[in-house]
This record gives C-alpha cells, sequence and structure tokens, in this order.
C-alpha cells in the first residue's frame, strides 16, 4: 500500500540531452538518507514526454536498481489514449513498482461517463494499483467527484493525487 512521502523525482539532463545518470544517483542518495516512502517517476510537469519509450524504461530500470527495494516506485502513465496507457505499462511489467499515476485524457474534455469508462477500462487491465491524478492545468477539466466517488470501489484504485 503507498503511504508516507511520495516526492516527484525530475529527469536530470546533461548538455547533449542525454539523461544525466550521475545527478540522479545524487538525488536518489538524499532520498535514501531522508527516508522517503516513494518516489514518483515520470510524472506531467517532469520531463517523460520527451523521453522515448526506451529512455523510460531504461530510467525506471535504472532506479529501481539503484534503490534496490528500498523505496518504492509509482511510474506516470502520461498518455490521453488508453492502449498507449496500457503500451506504456508494458514496459515495467519485469520492474519492481508500487503502482501508477494515471491521468485523464488530456485535450479531449470528457463527459463523467467518458471518464468513469476511461478510468474503469484502465483499472480493469493495469497489473499495479492506480493513482488518478486530478490536474485541471493540464487536462482541461477536473475529476468530478462523483466520478472519484464511484472509483473508490474500485479495487485497483488506491488513491488520488490532486493539482487543482
Amino acid at each position: 500500500m503507498v503511504k508516507g512521502s511520495i516526492v516527484a523525482l525530475i529527469t536530470p539532463f546533461k548538455d547533449d540531452k542525454e539523461i544525466d545518470y550521475e545527478a540522479i544517483d545524487k538525488l536518489l542518495d538524499i532520498h535514501l538518507k531522508d527516508k522517503t516512502d516513494s518516489l514518483l517517476l515520470m510524472g506531467t510537469t517532469q520531463e517523460s514526454l520527451a523521453l522515448s519509450k526506451n529512455e523510460k524504461r531504461e530510467l525506471v530500470k535504472y532506479v529501481s536498481n539503484y534503490l534496490n527495494g528500498k523505496i518504492k516506485l509509482i511510474i506516470g502513465l502520461i498518455s490521453n489514449i488508453r492502449e498507449e496507457v496500457l503500451e506504456l505499462a508494458e514496459l515495467y511489467n519485469d520492474i519492481e513498482i508500487e503502482g501508477y499515476l494515471v491521468i485523464g485524457p488530456y485535450y479531449t474534455k470528457s463527459n463523467i461517463s467518458g471518464l468513469l469508462k476511461y478510468f474503469t477500462y484502465l483499472a480493469d487491465r493495469l497489473k499495479h494499483p492506480i493513482i488518478l491524478y486530478n490536474v485541471p492545468k493540464r487536462c482541461g477539466f477536473e475529476i468530478p467527484l462523483s466520478i472519484v466517488e464511484a472509483l473508490s470501489y474500485h479495487n485497483n484504485i488506491i488513491g488520488i493525487k490532486d493539482a487543482s
């Protein structure tokens, strides 16, 4: 179960636009020292949209190996296409993670019925638990309380990150 301090980890880059793993080591050491409970990789304000699928997988694998189970990982599955969310999740099937952060389908301005179907579809198919991500500035809508209440009964939906 996800609990405690959950920190969004930035993805530092070198001047040549490659991931700066030496800088990541320093950040991870800080979180190990401070006993952070969980780290969020690939959130919306991080650099995940600038990374290829291979880079995302390698980054998560690297962080997971470095932490060796000492800090739990939550991975952002940032896409507005259901099938792509599922494809992103498959990148991490062999990596020990705690759950996923799932944003609503941005730029689509979904109605209540569509949002309920979107999140239920994903929760029914994802291997790890979901934390809903309510971020109106990025999506163009707020997840209505009625949807949060309805989804709270789904066994694979365990929380919400609210950036409203």
